[in-house]
């Protein structure tokens, strides 16, 4: 279980319709989840720890670890995505299974939206 401190200036926030939608990070290496309505981050752990038992390959889904960010539960994930990918953040743009997010640097921390 992890403990971690975070500032504003890791946020990345996907906007969306969803109930569910988390406030994201992304800090050295990890991506972090604060939960929003309770236990989505142990959700998370618990489904990606079934995950090991299966046959899925470890590349094929991503582990989480439940902890705490800014004194809030939550979890986190090391980093999924490739170096293309990386890049694409640089450029405002995340493209992950097929979904393409936006950074809008517009506004005072960095927000993630689904793209259409």
């Amino acid at each position: 279980m992890f403990k971690e401190e975070i500032g504003n200036e890791f946020i990345v926030i996907q906007e969306g319709t969803s109930e569910g939608t988390q406030i994201k990070y992304r800090k050295d290496g990890f991506w972090y989840k604060k939960d929003n309505r309770g236990h989505e981050g142990r959700a998370e752990y618990l489904v990606s720890k079934f995950m090991e038992f299966t046959t899925l390959q470890e590349n094929e889904f991503i582990s989480y670890e439940e902890g705490t960010i800014n004194g809030k539960s939550g979890c986190r994930s090391k980093n999924f995505l490739d170096e293309e990918e990386e890049e694409n953040i640089d450029e405002k743009n995340i493209v992950f299974n097929g979904n393409r997010l936006v950074l809008d640097k517009a506004k005072t921390t960095d927000h993630c939206r689904n793209a259409e």
